[in-house]
């Protein structure tokens, strides 16, 4: 069984360069850094959550991974989910 225990000490700090970088070849470059902090241990946290009981799903294994941010909301909302997000811009969405 798979313990979350949140995300790696260098999640913010990741995040934050990502905001102000703005560039796949950053991104590119310190993919290894998203992938330890961000995508393996929110991978984690769905497996944490379905182990529970609760449904959890990551929208790659049920959508598009390029959709966007309106997609997301809607399937949300028509199937009933609460979206966890790192996404910097998401919250934009919800403010209109």
């Amino acid at each position: 069984m798979t313990t979350f225990n949140g995300f790696g000490k260098q999640a913010l700090p990741f995040l934050k360069a990502l905001n102000f970088h703005q560039s796949r070849e950053w991104f590119k470059e310190n993919k290894g850094l998203y992938e330890s902090e961000l995508e393996t241990p929110r991978g984690d946290l769905v497996e944490a959550l379905t182990n529970a009981g609760m449904e959890a799903v990551h929208w790659s294994t049920i959508g598009d991974p390029a959709a966007i941010d309106q997609v997301i909301m809607s399937y949300a909302q028509t199937n009933g989910y609460i979206v966890f997000t790192n996404d910097l811009d998401f919250g934009t969405l919800l403010a209109i």
